[in-house]
């Protein structure tokens, strides 16, 4: 139960925080993509599989650096979550 919980608000907290679209890149139908600090990448293995079951969208993470995010923004990457 405390796992589909998690999931659940995790799940709507990214739905939530989803920015506008930037630069010309699409991300994969069914996709959710997400710029995400490489800190995060230890959580990525269990938030995949909770978000897909609790709302069918795949996580796809993009991992960079404080630097190289900004760059990554200014430069038109596609995100839909920071």
């Amino acid at each position: 139960m405390n796992k589909l919980m998690i999931a659940l608000l995790a799940g709507f907290a990214i739905l939530s925080l989803a920015s506008c679209r930037n630069g010309s890149e699409a991300p994969p139908a069914g996709s959710f993509a997400l710029l995400a600090g490489s800190e995060l990448k230890d959580i990525e293995t269990g938030l995949k599989a909770d978000i897909r079951a609790a709302t069918g969208l795949d996580l796809v993470f993009t991992y960079s650096g404080t630097l190289d995010a900004v760059d990554k923004i200014a430069g038109g990457g596609q995100f839909d979550a920071l």
